[in-house]
């Protein structure tokens, strides 16, 4: 195909646009940006460019490819590599990732070099939430020891997972820790509450992380759910309910969103089987 250059990012990355649509692409291929000029006319065969990306919104396009100037180009190649990978297991995923990832992974890699701890606290409910973009995760982080030598922590597979598991369902990943955050605070007021420390690993916790994964999802999406033992639970399992009070409480403040009865009626069974664990 034919484009012109708009712009070369370094040896193996140009930004361009293509003759027929002018839609500016960024395109990645071993040697694709070398002795490139702008304003250059260029024709590149599929067999020279290992992958495509889209570009943004015009009034964001100048911030990423700003990003991708300072962005070495062998994380540059790994990342659309973990992306090309990421689209064989996942099927169509967010064009974002390709450029939220390299700058991750860029300062991931800054900051390993430089001796700083990277720490993830979420990282067992990522594990657990978040299982095949976790195993994506792992594989990238093979790829980039393979590519770039440098072996990250599992604490940096995690936030990996959480950028693909972002992609893959066209979320920022904010709202995607910010989920993961709301689970961890929930966990704790059970704790709190019940005076109980839970383990992580056994059957209940990891019930109840799934349950409250599925509970915040319905609630962003209004969505609700059928319980006709309301009033019974409430009357049954007085303790359990008046905690599961104080996280509706929580969970309505941190999403801005009304928590049906019945969530709280179900919040109320797992928690009373956690009181009598």
């Amino acid at each position: 195909m034919n484009y012109k250059i708009i712009k070369p990012m370094n040896h193996n990355v140009v930004l361009a646009s293509e003759q027929n649509s002018k839609e500016e692409v960024i395109l990645i291929g071993k040697g694709v940006g070398f002795n490139r000029k702008i304003g250059q006319d260029v024709f590149l065969s599929e067999h020279e460019i290992d992958r495509i990306f889209r570009t943004y919104d015009e009034k964001y396009k100048e911030h990423y490819f700003n990003l991708l100037k300072g962005i070495d180009s062998a994380v540059l190649g790994v990342c659309a590599e973990i992306v090309s990978e990421a689209e064989k297991e996942f099927g169509q995923i967010s064009q974002k990732l390709f450029l939220v990832l390299s700058d991750h992974i860029s300062f991931a890699l800054e900051r390993i070099r430089n001796g700083l701890d990277i720490s993830n606290p979420f990282l067992y409910e990522i594990k657990m939430l978040y299982s095949e973009e976790y195993k994506m995760g792992l594989r990238a982080q093979w790829m980039i020891n393979q590519s770039i030598h440098v072996e990250i922590p599992e604490s940096e597979v995690g936030f990996i997972a959480l950028h693909i598991h972002a992609a893959r369902h066209k979320k920022d990943v904010k709202d995607t820790v910010k989920n993961t955050r709301i689970i961890k605070a929930l966990v704790e007021i059970i704790e709190k509450r019940l005076d109980k420390k839970l383990q992580k690993g056994t059957l209940i916790y990891d019930r109840l992380v799934s349950h409250l994964w599925y509970c915040l999802d319905r609630i962003e999406k209004g969505e609700a759910v059928e319980n006709p033992l309301g009033d019974t639970v409430k009357i049954q399992f007085p303790e359990a309910y008046a905690v599961s009070e104080k996280m509706v409480d929580y969970i309505e403040k941190s999403l801005n969103k009304k928590v049906y009865e019945n969530e709280k009626v179900y919040m109320t069974i797992h928690i009373d089987r956690i009181r009598r664990s």
